[in-house]
């Protein structure tokens, strides 16, 4: 749901993961690379989505990707974590350093290769120090893949 979401509206301006997961996977796809810019906390740096209601905080996992087959799916913060912005570089944290690492910073072996370990490493770096520098919260970007693949294959100069 958006940051703004009105709870009494929910069902007409919420969309379930899973429905996407189940509505992605029937499409057919050589490759799927599925990116999700949202936390599932419940919370804002504002405080709660809701303002005056207690918030939920669940423990259990979040919804299994596993219909999606052998897609690769990135979400930008760990269950209870937010997803915190990057007003500087006019970005959330997370889609700055995924941006970046796409252009070729996270292409750390200098190969002309990205691969999904590789971005994997450079977020994991990068977004949590920089959670804890600007916000002092933690925010851990999260896979999810069954194989491993090359993203992107950078034009040799």
């Amino acid at each position: 749901m958006p940051v703004d979401a009105n709870l009494d509206y929910l069902p007409q301006t919420g969309y379930a993961l899973e429905t996407l997961y189940q509505n992605i996977s029937r499409a057919p796809y050589g490759e799927l690379t599925v990116v999700i810019d949202a936390c599932f906390s419940g919370f804002s740096p504002r405080g709660t989505l809701f303002p005056g209601r207690s918030p939920l905080v669940l423990e259990a996992a979040g919804p299994d990707p596993a219909p999606l087959g052998k897609a690769l799916v990135i979400n930008s913060s760990g269950q209870n974590q937010l997803s915190h912005r990057y007003d500087e570089k006019r970005h959330s944290l997370f889609t700055y350093y995924f941006l970046k690492g796409l252009q070729g910073s996270a292409d750390l072996n200098r190969n002309g290769q990205l691969t999904d370990a590789e971005l994997q490493q450079y977020l994991s770096q990068q977004v949590p120090y920089m959670a804890r520098r600007l916000n002092g919260e933690e925010q851990e970007p999260v896979f999810w893949r069954q194989s491993p693949r090359v993203m992107v294959r950078y034009a040799q100069n």
